[in-house]
């Protein structure tokens, strides 16, 4: 279910954005976007608390200790509770600035209104977030993938309709707030479903539980801080340095594709490393960890390469085809961000090694570094270059970290020698897997041109060159036959 959420949400949202943009015009929809942003950052309030939840609520289903589930529950009730009521001030306060995110005083209302709906969504949704936790411990993920379905379709189906009926950016406030408002419910709904015994009372409130969720969640915490500093404040940089709204809508055309590259991998790759590695440590077995994880960033490298050498070398032709003229900044910006993407994910298990092995303070402490150093080269270079500047910014910060800083740790914790990390698994694929797809990118690139069948067709082709290549030129002889088992596992002939 959550792969068919990620296939919908990257589909539709390439289906939508062109009306958007058009429909609102490239300032307002840039207006949509930075307050979207601003009151996205809503988020850090979390302050882990949600994944302390399905931590200590899936160890306490374990022992069908249905006490301590309702303790928790309650407590981590409260504490969203004081914290939504913090985010609705918080956005009257947002909402009387409105001033200084609209382009015109006759704008003004209208973002107010706007700042209103969804930061009281965000700070009303702060709750839900528990009953999100007791989906995860009970491993209810194709639930919440349910739930944020039904919002995905509902708002984009309701943005299709209202917004070539002419409506505008309060139309789309209201839409987003009523999606969320249907998805709060659904997975309410489902969390009675997963725990059927669910009983909500001030009661249950315990001071030690609060004191144990908060403290398993501020490493949480740090690493939510650090990844919206890194990645969530390049439109409010564009904003405040640069001053110019329809700046911040061809940056977000071009960094979508990070977006939805991050999502793709992390879906492939990354889902079910963590507890992997936690069982290894756990039966002593150091050397299959090491192997494993040599094995993982290997495959990590394969997947990261082939869509982000996609992205290269298709990603202006589609974005011409996409958005229509007037959008070449957009594909500079796609350019900038995915060579340093591609690097960083292609690392992608080393993040399910640190939470594997109970490292991931180190890994905290990386993303604190990392984004300090993105926002201020960020600031710096939007003053010298513009909005390629705020790119360049992010571009620089991952080469440096995913070169000199992320593997040092990574493979010190894994005790694999750096030498053969860079060598076996990540460069010596990445060289492996380049070669093939140069070849191919240089006999067709006079076939390139801004079509969808075009480009779909060049894909296909694509993948079909890079396979084989890839299965015996890249994979060990253990990697291949694991692969052949896992497809022969899934024909009809084994069922």
């Amino acid at each position: 279910m959550s792969t068919i959420a990620l296939v919908a949400q990257v589909v539709l949202a390439f289906v939508v954005t062109p009306l958007l943009v058009h429909s609102l015009g490239v300032q307002t929809y840039g207006i949509w976007l930075l307050l979207t942003s601003l009151i996205g950052q809503y988020a850090l309030f979390d302050f882990g608390i949600s994944s302390a939840v399905a931590r200590f609520v899936s160890a306490a289903s374990a022992r069908n200790d249905e006490a301590e589930i309702h303790a928790v529950v309650n407590t981590a009730l409260a504490l969203f509770a004081i914290i939504g009521t913090a985010c609705l001030l918080l956005t009257l306060g947002l909402a009387f600035f409105a001033d200084r995110l609209a382009s015109a005083p006759d704008e003004v209302a209208v973002v107010r209104t706007c700042v209103f709906i969804v930061g009281s969504l965000v700070a009303v949704g702060f709750p839900v977030r528990v009953f999100q936790g007791i989906l995860k411990a009970y491993l209810r993920y194709d639930l919440i993938a349910f739930a944020g379905l039904a919002k995905l379709l509902l708002t984009n189906l309701l943005i299709w309709i209202l917004l070539r009926a002419g409506y505008g950016i309060v139309c789309l406030a209201v839409i987003t707030a009523l999606a969320g408002v249907i998805e709060y419910f659904l997975t309410i709904r489902f969390a009675y479903r997963a725990f059927p015994a669910l009983r909500l009372g001030f009661g249950s409130y315990r001071s030690a539980t609060r004191g144990t969720l908060l403290d398993y969640s501020w490493r949480s915490f740090i690493l939510g801080v650090t990844q919206q500093i890194r990645f969530k404040l390049d439109l409010v940089v564009i904003a405040s340095v640069l001053r110019e709204k329809s700046l911040i809508t061809h940056y977000s055309i071009g960094a979508r594709f990070m977006d939805q590259f991050v999502e793709l991998v992390g879906n492939l790759v990354g889902g079910q490393l963590m507890p992997v590695f936690s069982r290894y440590e756990g039966r002593g077995e150091y050397d299959l960890v090491r192997d494993r994880f040599l094995s993982a960033t290997r495959v990590s490298t394969i997947v990261s390469v082939f869509f982000g050498a996609s992205l290269a070398f298709y990603g202006g032709a589609f974005i011409e085809r996409w958005m229509g003229p007037g959008f070449g900044d957009s594909t500079t910006i796609l350019l900038i961000l995915v060579g340093p993407f591609t690097l960083a994910l292609s690392q992608t298990p080393g993040v399910g090694l640190l939470y594997g092995l109970s490292k991931h303070h180190l890994l905290a402490w990386i993303c604190a570094g990392a984004a300090v150093v993105n926002l201020t080269l960020s600031v710096v270079f939007a003053k010298i270059y513009g909005m390629n500047g705020v790119a360049l910014g992010t571009a620089v910060e991952l080469t440096l970290n995913f070169l000199f800083v992320f593997p040092v740790v990574v493979c010190r914790v894994a005790k694999v020698p750096l030498r053969t990390f860079f060598a076996d698994a990540l460069f010596g694929t990445l060289a492996k897997c380049l070669l093939p797809l140069g070849l191919y990118f240089f006999a067709v690139r006079q076939l390139l041109e801004p079509g969808y069948l075009r480009l779909i067709l060049l894909v296909v082709g694509q993948a079909v060159v890079f396979a084989p290549a890839v299965f015996y030129g890249v994979l060990r002889k253990d990697e291949r036959e694991l692969l052949r088992g896992a497809f022969r596992r899934r024909s009809p002939s084994a069922l």
